[in-house]
């Protein structure tokens, strides 16, 4: 699961959405059914401080399947938020 944690007043978060919405329409996300989950960081603060989100937009790949106690492991993205750098991510 890729999890995008934004802010709706943020220029930056607002221009990887274009981002984003053209990774949700890429056949490896359509068919590989993954999950791409948006955390508006202004309605969901506690969410956001919890995870240790300072900056916006972040982004963090999320394997339910791995980890201690089912709890997951998480991977802090780091390139480009353009199309091609979600995508190799």
């Amino acid at each position: 699961m890729l999890l995008e944690f934004y802010a709706p007043w943020c220029a930056a978060s607002k221009a990887a959405q274009y981002a984003v919405t053209k990774l949700s329409e890429d056949p490896i996300v359509t068919e590989g059914g993954i999950p791409i989950v948006a955390v508006d960081c202004t309605y969901t603060n506690v969410t956001c401080r919890a995870t240790g989100m300072e900056t916006f937009p972040a982004f963090r790949w999320v394997d339910a399947m791995a980890g201690k106690e089912g709890m997951g492991m998480m991977e802090d993205f780091a390139a480009s938020r353009s199309v091609s750098g979600l995508r190799r991510f």
